[in-house]
């Protein structure tokens, strides 16, 4: 999300991506009639902070949006679940279908988990699918007091082995997305994300578990080098059914955008309660064709 602060001044300084393309003349691009370079919105990631970006990829474009690595250090509430986890180059490719809408795939290349009895397990993990549909904001982001909101239904599929995750189901869930444009190049982000996860018989015949994740974060830039911004932000998960503790997270990190296609970031996130983890570090990149 808060990348977009940063490539709204890139591009006002001659980039080729102007922020004030209007949607009215963008509506007619689609995958196989791709959006003009000069028509292009600014650059917005939906990492490194949780609140995703209710902004599309431009009609025709590919994103690739990527972590060099997550580390996790975790105090498990629950027997199974890991005291260390590390996932090496988890990524997530966005293509653009029309102005206000785009597909996502997400990939887990490799990730190892460490329990605290001793044992671990590695591999493959779960494949992730949404859309991204913009209801409103999207190529009028510009002033103080804009919003932009979004719709994002996704799908997890589990082909996690069972050396890494014997516990992976098919789930599935929507996102919400509001970005809001503050003063003086801040913007605040809040969002609501419904989480579905069947038991052990396919989709949900063994009850299904239901839970909510909702988040808030502010982006601003730093003085101390043109287009670094920095983000801070809390999260949190409740069950709405089941007995899962309630896990909420202080996240932080930096955001530098050194093209308008290309964007450096990382942070730490620090668990606030029990049923959190202690501690995450992630480092990635984002780049745009």
């Amino acid at each position: 999300m808060p990348t977009l602060l940063a490539a709204s001044m890139l591009t006002s300084q001659g980039g080729d991506a102007p922020a004030g393309a209007g949607a009215g003349d963008k509506a007619s691009f689609t995958l196989f009639n791709p959006t003009p370079k000069t028509l292009m919105r600014p650059l917005s990631t939906d990492r490194p902070d949780t609140t995703e970006s209710p902004f599309t990829v431009d009609a025709g474009h590919l994103q690739l949006e990527m972590s060099y690595f997550d580390l996790t250090y975790g105090r498990p509430s629950q027997e199974d679940q890991p005291t260390r986890a590390l996932a090496v180059a988890p990524l997530l490719v966005k293509l653009g279908l029309l102005n206000d809408l785009d597909i996502e795939l997400g990939i887990d290349p490799w990730s190892q988990d460490w329990h605290r009895d001793g044992t671990s397990g590695s591999g493959f993990g779960d494949i992730l699918l949404r859309g991204k549909l913009n209801l409103w904001g999207n190529d009028s982001f510009e002033k103080a007091g804009d919003t932009a909101l979004a719709f994002m239904p996704y799908a997890s599929f589990p082909t996690a082995g069972n050396d890494l995750d014997e516990d992976s189901h098919f789930a599935w869930g929507l996102i919400a997305p509001l970005s809001i444009k503050l003063e003086n190049d801040w913007q605040a982000g809040l969002m609501a994300e419904l989480d579905f996860t069947p038991g052990n018989d396919a989709l949900g015949a063994d009850g299904t578990t239901a839970s909510l994740l909702t988040s808030a974060t502010v982006a601003f830039p730093l003085p101390i080098l043109a287009d670094l911004n920095m983000f801070l932000e809390y999260a949190g998960t409740a069950a709405l059914n089941g007995d899962a503790p309630y896990a909420g997270y202080f996240d932080t990190g930096l955001t530098l955008l050194t093209d308008e296609n290309t964007q450096w970031d990382g942070g730490i996130r620090v668990g606030l309660t029990d049923g959190a983890d202690d501690f995450a570090f992630f480092a990635g990149l984002s780049l745009r064709w």
